[in-house]
């Protein structure tokens, strides 16, 4: 074992692996001294060392390199996460012994991306159009419960469920090398990153082909979760820091604190200086750095965070056992779950900030503060909520659209508060009045759009490619939206979507400085718990400014 500086280090490998069980069972000799290490770590040390050995590079492994006991040596090391990760000759990925048919599925990978690749060409080059243009009677892929196409793709979804990619650590460390110089091993097996990512993106079209569900489960997720933040990683594109805590929110993590301390490296608009690992701090002092750090970088965009609070919702699938160290405005980054905030950028990519909507109009949040452990803030009481629909809880494994159909209005022509029918305002609502038009580039978005059910409603198997494309946006844009929130109406007729605590009586607010309208519950008369953002179907630029009911007030969140 040998010390030197990352910038100054020998080609190297690193090796991205989950710990498993923290019994130290085997040994490593280092240096003619026993190190005790895990049995998942020696197994891939047992897999891998003769690819390294042949490759005539370095080895750098975590429980290797940094003394775990020392929380001091963990912060620092910590911050160089990302640069021992992305100075690597090469990143290897262990998934684990084989077993499960993973040796038959990794050498077939090879022939979908073999497949894949030309089908692109035949396209333009374009992945999306290359993909939906599989179609059900494809015997290469496609096959009866029990054919070989079959059991191959039950393989894969088994190599997704595998444990390393349900664990936090994973996203820096396997979303920072380029796809060519990440290589997953899987027993003696060994495909990169490229072969993954075409079958992923062709599992996750045949399953929406079948007929027993249109999606895959959170847990089979995890896979295309990461792949698509590494292609936002890749493009360059303006990765924040909460948008990076959203990607990691359904991620399993040891110390609750490393959900923060792992999205560091990975953000670009903060500094060295702006959250310093810090392991002597507790977990809610931890989130609170967020917090400031978000009202304090940005103008335009200090109460984005609120988006991303979730509160527990009794009942369903989003009731938790909440951390009462933690106000009411603080997002619990623990809470593990696949939740879209209200979009707050157009072009997800660019680093322009101009915003999606605008519901507190040209006033300033000037008055933004945190006292102690109360956030004050000004604004308006706009409305109050007299009717809620059931919480959509599932993906679209389980019935599709079902949930969202079940809120749709009786009295559909009739009008609206702000203009137009009740049914036209809903299917805007359903989409939060933003989706994706241009398909080119997936990253941008557009106001005024609305759901279109005659799109969803077509046979795929009467469709062209670009309509599978836009049929399978639309599906998920209005899944990322209406997943963990519910419909309410107030008591003056909008109709709006709300977060899965909000219920009747809970007021709808406008912050200044929010983009967005929020739902508050009045607290023992001493202030307001924060329920959520929401999003109300024609308030949503500036009018709740010009309404009769705005009054601004001082609001206390405790």
């Amino acid at each position: 074992m040998f010390s030197v500086e990352v910038e100054k280090a020998p080609p190297y490998i690193a090796l991205s692996y989950t710990w498993g069980s923290k019994c130290l069972e085997r040994k490593l000799k280092v240096d003619d001294c026993d190190l005790p290490i895990t049995k998942n770590l020696a197994e891939a040390i047992d897999e891998i060392f003769v690819f390294v050995r042949e490759a005539r590079l370095s080895f750098w492994a975590d429980s290797v390199c940094i003394n775990q006991t020392d929380v001091h040596e963990r912060g620092r090391q910590v911050q160089l996460m990302s640069t021992i990760y992305r100075s690597a000759e090469l990143v290897l990925i262990w998934l684990g012994p084989a077993q499960d048919d993973s040796d038959m599925v990794f050498d077939k990978i090879k022939e979908w991306k073999s497949r894949f690749d030309e089908l692109k060409l035949q396209h333009g080059g374009s992945d999306e159009l290359a993909v939906t243009s599989i179609t059900s009677e494809d015997s290469f892929f496609f096959g009866p419960h029990g054919s070989h196409a079959h059991r191959v793709q039950e393989a894969f979804r088994m190599i997704c469920r595998r444990s390393w990619w349900k664990r936090a650590w994973i996203v820096p460390e396997g979303t920072v090398a380029s796809p060519a110089r990440t290589v997953l091993f899987c027993g003696s097996r060994m495909i990169n990153w490229e072969c993954l990512r075409a079958a992923l993106q062709i599992t996750h079209h045949v399953s929406h082909y079948q007929e027993e569900g249109t999606g895959l489960n959170l847990e089979d997720g995890m896979a295309i979760r990461l792949d698509s933040f590494r292609k936002e990683r890749e493009t360059g594109g303006m990765v924040r820091l909460l948008q990076v805590l959203r990607t990691m929110r359904p991620y399993e993590c040891e110390d609750p604190r490393d959900k923060v301390y792992a999205s560091l490296g990975m953000a670009m608009d903060t500094v060295e200086d702006d959250i310093v690992p810090d392991y002597t701090k507790t977990c809610a002092e931890v989130y609170c750095e967020v917090v400031r750090f978000s009202i304090s970088s940005s103008r335009t965009h200090s109460l984005d965070f609120l988006g991303h609070v979730m509160r527990s919702c009794p009942g369903s699938v989003f009731e938790y056992e909440a951390d009462n160290t933690l106000p009411s405005w603080v997002p619990d980054w623990r809470f593990q779950a696949s939740f879209f905030p209200l979009e707050k950028f157009l072009d997800m990519d660019s680093f322009v900030t101009e915003g999606v909507y605008n519901a507190s109009g040209s006033l300033s949040g000037e008055c933004n503060t945190i006292e102690s452990a109360q956030l004050l803030l000004q604004g308006s009481i706009l409305d109050y909520i007299t009717e809620v629909w059931r919480v959509c809880e599932w993906n679209l494994s389980f019935g599709g659209l079902t949930c969202e159909q079940s809120w749709m209005p009786t009295e559909r022509d009739s009008k609206y508060a702000t203009g137009g029918t009740l049914m036209e305002a809903y299917n805007h609502t359903l989409l939060a009045d933003v989706g994706r038009q241009n398909y080119d580039r997936d990253g941008e978005l557009s106001r005024g759009c609305a759901v279109d059910w005659e799109l969803l409603d077509m046979d795929k198997s009467k469709m062209t490619a670009l309509e599978r494309q836009r049929q399978s946006w639309m599906l998920i844009d209005v899944k990322a939206m209406t997943f963990g929130r519910r419909l309410f109406q107030t008591s003056r007729g909008f109709i709006g979507l709300g977060p899965a605590a909000c219920n009747l009586n809970d007021n709808v607010c406008v912050l200044l400085g929010g983009q967005v309208l929020y739902v508050l519950r009045e607290y023992c008369n001493i202030g307001y718990e924060f329920i959520g953002e929401c999003y109300v179907h024609g308030m949503m630029d500036g009018q709740a400014l010009e309404d009769e009911s705005f009054s601004k007030k001082k609001f206390v969140i405790v």
